[in-house]
C-alpha cells in the first residue's frame, strides 16, 4: 500500500521515538540537578568526615601520654583512625569522580541534547514532507497513465508502466528514509541510558563490589557496553514494522471503490494499480 496520504508504521515509530525523547528531557535534567546536590553533599560529608579523624587522632595522642595505662590504648587508637583515614580517603575520590564522570558529563550531554533534538525533529520533518510529496505527485501521474490506458488502450501502456515503477521507487526510498531515521533514534534513545549507567557504574561500582549483589551492576554495564550499537530487538523492530500501512484495517479510498473508473487523486495503492491493469489488458506489471 502506498504511504503517500498516509503515515507508513515505521514514520509512526519514529515520531512515538521522538516524542519520547523530548519527553524523557525533564527527567534527565532532575538527574543532573539531583546529582549536583548529591555530590555536593558528598564533598561536605567527606570533609567533616575528615575533620573527625582528624579530632580523634588527637584524642588517640593524649591517650598514648596518660597515665592511666592507656597507652596502648593510644596506639591501637591511632592505628585505627589511620585506617579509618584510608577509607575516607576513598569517599573524596568517590566525590571527585562523581563530579567529573557524572555530574559534569550529563551536563555536557544534556546541553547538546537541548541543541540537537530540534534540529533533527525539523530534519525529519522537512525530508518527510518532501519524500511524501514527490510520491503523491507519482501516485496523481500513475493514475492519470491509468486513465489513459483504460481510455485509449495499449498504446499508453508504457507511460502507465513508467509511472508505476516511479510510484514503487519512491515509495521504496520513503520507507528507506524511515528505516534510517527510525535506526538513529533507537540508537540516540538507547545511548542516553547506556551513559547514564556507565558513568553510575564508574562512581559506584567500589560501593557494590562489598555486597553479594555487585553482578547487578556488572551486568547492567555489560548491557550497555556498546551505546552506538543497534541491538538485534530493535533491528527486528524496523524490520517487522517496514512495509507495514498504517490501520490496515481501514480500507483506502482506492479500495473502497467497486470499480476504477471514478479514480480519486492521491493515495494510489500500487498492488490494486497492478490488479486493475492486468485485468483489463492481460499484462502482468
Amino acid at each position: 500500500m502506498s504511504t503517500g496520504d498516509e503515515d507508513s508504521a515505521l514514520s509512526m515509530l519514529v515520531a512515538e521515538t521522538l516524542d519520547n525523547l523530548r519527553g524523557q528531557t525533564p527527567a534527565f535534567d532532575d538527574l543532573y540537578r539531583t546529582a549536583t546536590k548529591y555530590q555536593a553533599a558528598m564533598e561536605q560529608a567527606a570533609s567533616a568526615q575528615q575533620a573527625f579523624l582528624e579530632q580523634l587522632q588527637r584524642v588517640a595522642v593524649w591517650a598514648t601520654r596518660a597515665r592511666g595505662d592507656t597507652a596502648t590504648i593510644g596506639h591501637q587508637l591511632r592505628a585505627v583512625t589511620t585506617a579509618h583515614i584510608a577509607v575516607a580517603a576513598t569517599r573524596r575520590d568517590q566525590s571527585a569522580r562523581m563530579a567529573s564522570e557524572l555530574v559534569a558529563p550529563l551536563a555536557k550531554r544534556i546541553k547538546s541534547d537541548t541543541k540537537h533534538m530540534p534540529k533533527m525533529e525539523d530534519e525529519f520533518r522537512q525530508m518527510s514532507r518532501s519524500l511524501k510529496s514527490d510520491l503523491r505527485k507519482a501516485e496523481t501521474a500513475a493514475y492519470k497513465a491509468q486513465k489513459q490506458v483504460m481510455k485509449k488502450g495499449d498504446s499508453h501502456q508504457p507511460a502507465l508502466s513508467a509511472a508505476v515503477e516511479t510510484v514503487t521507487q519512491r515509495t521504496a526510498g520513503y520507507e528507506e528514509f524511515n528505516q534510517r531515521v527510525l535506526r538513529t533514534v533507537l540508537i540516540e534513545e538507547r545511548r542516553r541510558f547506556c551513559y547514564v549507567i556507565r558513568d553510575y557504574a564508574a562512581v559506584f561500582m567500589h560501593d557494590f563490589r562489598q555486597r553479594e549483589d555487585v553482578a547487578l551492576l556488572q551486568t547492567l554495564r555489560d548491557h550497555c557496553s556498546d551505546p552506538s550499537s543497534l541491538p538485534q530487538a530493535s533491528a527486528e523492530v524496523i524490520a517487522v514494522n517496514s512495509s507495514q500501512p498504517r490501520q490496515e484495517s481501514q480500507p483506502s479510498k482506492l479500495e473502497s471503490r467497486p470499480t476504477a473508473r471514478k479514480v480519486p487523486r492521491g493515495g494510489v495503492a500500487i498492488d490494486m494499480l497492478r490488479a486493475q491493469q492486468g485485468s483489463s489488458n492481460g499484462v502482468d506489471l
